[in-house]
């Protein structure tokens, strides 16, 4: 699952593995997939270009997009599972600023930013491991007195 998942390529192995899906066949996709392409041609393409000419070419990546979504759109008929209801029940909420750091943390903004956050991290984790060390050795050295 982690490497039919994986976001690696833009999702290549998800998306190969979901072209591969006879027509006929009923799949629930990952709008998540859906969702980064939109937002990545919204970014990268401007949707107005020689000053005052449409970017059909923006419009058209977008309506590929949405005949995709829309091509998945069946009729789902689930049955209920307890054990699946209550670990939704007990799901925790979290808030939005919690949610934000999190998505942050997974997927950094600014790779530079992250890079530097995780050297700083190890730096720190190097420190606690040799203040740990010193920590032993002196107990060593109390044991054996």
């Amino acid at each position: 699952m982690g490497e039919l998942m994986s976001f690696r390529e833009s999702y290549k192995n998800y998306r190969a593995a979901l072209a591969a899906v006879p027509s006929q066949t009923t799949v629930l996709p990952f709008i998540g997939v859906f969702l980064t392409d939109l937002v990545y041609i919204e970014d990268g393409n401007p949707s107005i270009i020689h000053g005052d000419r449409i970017n059909i070419h923006k419009f058209t990546m977008i309506g590929k997009i949405m005949k995709q979504i829309i091509d998945n759109n069946h009729e789902y008929r689930f049955f209920q599972v307890p054990a699946i209801l209550q670990w939704f029940s007990d799901f925790k909420v979290i808030d939005e600023e919690e949610a934000y750091l999190l998505s942050t943390k997974i997927e950094p903004r600014d790779t530079n930013e992250a890079f530097e956050t995780l050297l700083l991290s190890e730096q720190k984790l190097r420190k606690e491991l040799e203040d740990a060390k010193v920590k032993n050795d002196s107990l060593k050295v109390k044991i054996v007195k």
